[in-house]
């Protein structure tokens, strides 16, 4: 959410008190943390976890299937709100056609 929401739409500061409060509630957040064979569900539950939600964050792009969306300049738009939330986002141009309208 903190990449891929613009803040205008989910200002950094309300993302963080969200955040915030439901660690204030207890929950533990771990992030970067495979589960598979050398974490798996049962570890957790004997650690004492009594319970566990899984986020997968997809953060993937949907191809148009058009001609011309492969050549320089057209980018996604999983990759354009991902590059101007971490300030990557560079030279866009004088001219911007937005295509699509996501699902």
């Amino acid at each position: 959410m903190a990449v891929g929401i613009p803040s205008y739409r989910l200002p950094k500061d309300v993302l963080k008190a969200e955040i915030d409060f439901v660690k204030s509630a207890g929950v533990e957040i771990k992030t970067n943390t495979p589960i598979g064979a050398s974490l798996t569900l049962k570890d957790l539950a004997s650690q004492g976890y009594e319970a566990t939600l899984i986020a997968v964050g997809a953060h993937q792009n949907n191809r148009l299937g058009i001609p011309g969306e492969e050549l320089n300049g057209v980018i996604s738009g999983v990759e354009f709100l991902r590059g101007v939330s971490l300030g990557s986002m560079a030279g866009i141009g004088q001219r911007v056609a937005v295509v699509g309208g996501g699902m």
